[in-house]
C-alpha cells in the first residue's frame, strides 16, 4: 500500500532513526535529562517517543485502507502475522545467540546448552515484553537498563491491540468514520484524563494508540483520496495552543496527524521510490536498542551519546536492510495463501469496507 506514496518509507526511516537517537542518550547517560526535545518541552518530550508516535499515525493509516479491501477478518488478521512476526522472532532469536553470547555473565558453553537465547525468543512471541536474556548484562548500572536486550518492543503489544480492534470493526461491519471517531476519542479522553497512569503496562498504549486511531480516522474520512489543505489551519491553531500549555505530547494526535499524513500522501513524481531499496524501517527499530546495547557495553562507562547512536545507526540500517530482504519480504509472499473457511465475515463483492 505504502509504495504509492513513496515518502512514507521516508518518513518511517526518520521515525526509527529519532528512536535510537533518543535511545543513545538513555543508555549512554541512564536518563533521558540531556535530549534536546526534554530540554526544550519538558519531561518525557524525547524525539523517539514522537517517532514512535509518526509511527503509530502511519500505521493507523496504512492498515486500515488495507483493511477495508480486506475479504476477510481473517485474511486481514494473516497479513498482520505475517508483517510482525516472522521479523520479531528473528530479531529477538538473533539478538538472544548473537549479542547475548557475548555478554552473558556464565560461560558461553553454558549459555547455549541451557537454551537461553530460545527462551527468551520464544517468550518474547508470546509475551511481547522481552526485557532480559537470563545471565547477560551489558553493564552494571542502579537503574538495571543495562541489563534489558531490547527496550523498544514495549510498542508492539499495543500495535497488536489496535489491529485487534480494527478487526472488530470490520468483522461488525462497522469500519468507517463515525465508529473510528468513537474510538479514537476514547483513546484521547484516557490519555488526557490521565487514567492508567498507576498501571505501569497501561501508560505506553494509553500514549500510542490515540495516534493510531488519528491515523485510521483520516484513512476512513478520504479513503485514500487525497487529502485537503485546509485541515492544516486548525492542526496549526492547536499545535500553538499545546506549545503554550506544555502538552505538545499529548496533544500530538490532534495535531501532528493529519500534516504528517498529507505531506507522506502529497503526489511526489520526482521524489525516488524505496521500493527497490525495501522497507529498512522496521528492522531498524527491532535491531536499534541491542546494538546500542552491544556499543555501550564494549566502549564502557563514560561514553558519549554520539559515539553510541552513530554507529549503532549504521548497524541498525544494515540490519534492517538484511532484515526485509531475507525475512519480511518473503514472509509477506504468503499473504495470498489459501485460508480455510472459518465462517467469519466476509466482504460482499462490490463492497468497500
Amino acid at each position: 500500500m505504502s509504495h504509492k506514496w513513496p515518502v512514507f518509507d521516508y518518513v518511517r526511516i526518520l521515525a526509527a532513526t529519532s528512536v535510537i537517537f533518543s535511545h543513545s542518550f538513555l543508555i549512554a547517560d541512564g536518563v533521558e535529562t540531556n535530549e534536546p526535545f526534554v530540554r526544550l518541552l519538558g519531561p518525557g518530550n524525547i524525539i523517539g517517543m514522537y517517532g514512535v508516535l509518526v509511527f503509530f499515525v502511519i500505521s493507523g493509516f496504512l492498515v486500515t485502507l488495507s483493511a477495508a479491501k480486506s475479504p476477510s477478518v481473517l485474511r486481514y488478521a494473516w497479513h498482520r502475522v505475517l508483517r510482525i512476526y516472522p521479523a520479531l522472532f528473528v530479531c529477538l532469536l538473533l539478538t538472544g545467540l548473537i549479542i547475548g553470547a557475548m555478554f552473558t555473565q556464565v560461560p558461553i558453553l553454558l549459555f547455549f546448552r541451557r537454551l537461553h537465547a530460545v527462551f527468551y525468543a520464544v517468550y518474547g512471541i508470546v509475551n511481547l515484553i522481552p526485557w532480559q536474556v537470563a545471565t547477560v548484562t551489558f553493564y552494571a548500572d542502579p537503574a538495571g537498563i543495562g541489563e534489558g536486550m531490547n527496550g523498544s518492543l514495549w510498542t508492539i503489544r499495543f500495535e497488536l491491540f489496535c489491529y485487534a480492534v480494527v478487526a472488530l470493526l470490520l468483522a461488525l461491519r462497522l469500519l468507517r468514520w463515525p465508529a473510528v471517531l468513537i474510538v479514537f476519542v476514547a483513546m484521547q479522553l484516557l490519555r488526557v484524563s490521565g487514567w492508567g497512569a498507576e498501571l505501569p503496562k497501561l501508560v505506553g498504549g494509553i500514549l500510542a494508540c490515540p495516534s493510531f486511531f488519528a491515523g485510521a480516522l483520516i484513512a476512513t474520512l478520504f479513503a485514500g483520496k487525497r487529502l485537503p489543505a485546509w485541515p492544516m489551519l486548525p492542526c496549526a491553531a492547536i499545535l500553538l495552543i499545546a506549545i503554550a500549555t506544555r502538552q505538545v505530547l499529548m496533544a500530538f494526535p490532534l495535531f501532528g496527524a493529519y500534516p504528517l499524513l498529507w505531506i507522506a500522501t502529497l503526489d511526489t513524481k520526482r521524489l525516488p521510490s524505496m521500493r527497490r531499496f525495501g522497507d529498512i524501517s522496521y528492522g531498524m527499530y527491532l535491531y536499534g536498542w541491542p546494538l546500542e546495547q552491544m556499543m555501550r557495553g564494549f566502549l564502557g562507562a563514560g561514553t558519549p551519546w554520539w559515539e553510541i547512536f552513530l554507529p549503532s545507526l549504521a548497524m541498525a540500517a544494515l540490519c534492517g536492510y538484511a532484515s526485509w530482504h531475507l525475512i519480511e519480504k518473503h514472509a509477506l509472499r504468503l499473504k495470498d495463501a489459501p485460508m480455510p473457511d472459518l465462517g467469519l465475515w466476509r466482504a460482499p463483492a462490490g463492497s468497500d469496507s
